[in-house]
């Protein structure tokens, strides 16, 4: 199966803008093991992943199944949402993506709820016009 462990980190590396060998030092590694890993010739350890994951806000699951880089919400900003190519300095007041999920699932419900809401009128009108026609006739 494959992971998306050296995409990740190398998204990370160009994101935050930082050097393997600075990566390495936020979690007691040097910047061969870092190369080795981007090179995907070695796999972190799963307490380093824990570590990276933690540091970072990322889920273990995203950070090894899924590619970080793909334009995604990541935050909300004055009722705009935030992408992930969107630098974090600009946006001091940061949601996470699990708060995130959460209200864009409430949308979706909402939408939802709308939607059947609008069937229900459409439906009880038609009704109502058939109730009309049936009196008058």
């Amino acid at each position: 199966m494959e992971n998306f462990i050296s995409i990740n980190i190398q998204y990370l590396l160009n994101q935050k803008k930082v050097t393997q060998d600075n990566f390495g030092g936020l979690f007691g590694l040097g910047k061969g093991v870092i190369n080795q890993y981007l090179l995907k010739k070695s796999t972190p350890k799963i307490e380093t992943i824990q570590r990276i994951c933690k540091h970072y806000e990322i889920s273990i699951d995203d950070f090894v199944n899924k590619d970080l880089s793909v334009q995604k919400v990541w935050g909300i900003k004055q009722g705009q949402l935030l992408y992930a190519d969107e630098p974090l300095s600009e946006y001091p007041e940061y949601i996470s993506p699990r708060y995130v999920a959460k209200l864009e699932k409430t949308i979706e419900e909402k939408d939802q709820a709308l939607k059947d809401k609008e069937k229900i009128i459409v439906m009880l009108e038609e009704k109502l016009q058939t109730d009309e026609k049936s009196k008058t006739a």
